[in-house]
């Protein structure tokens, strides 16, 4: 079980790894996100690549609920999609 997130300014930070040969550090990885029940639309950011297979990007979490983070994952010519939903306390 994750523990809820803070409503704030942050950091997401992820690291793609390659399940065959450990590092993805050739990643594009765009973030897209949204609270899940509003109709305010996605959010998109694209994440800048760092050491070690990580990516960050800055993301705005305004009101508590239920996110829906969507990582866009580009790589060697192909692309895949990671979802997850984390609630997001006060």
């Amino acid at each position: 079980s994750t523990a809820p997130a803070a409503l704030a300014d942050t950091i997401l930070d992820v690291r793609i790894v390659d399940g065959r040969s450990g590092r993805a550090a050739d990643a594009d990885v765009t973030v897209l996100y949204e609270m899940i029940g509003m109709e305010h639309g996605m959010i998109a950011q694209h994440a800048t690549p760092r050491n070690d297979g990580h990516h960050t990007a800055p993301i705005s979490i305004a009101m508590p609920g239920h996110w829906r983070f969507v990582l866009r994952i580009a790589r060697a010519g192909e692309v895949e999609s990671v979802v997850l939903v984390l609630p997001v306390t006060p």
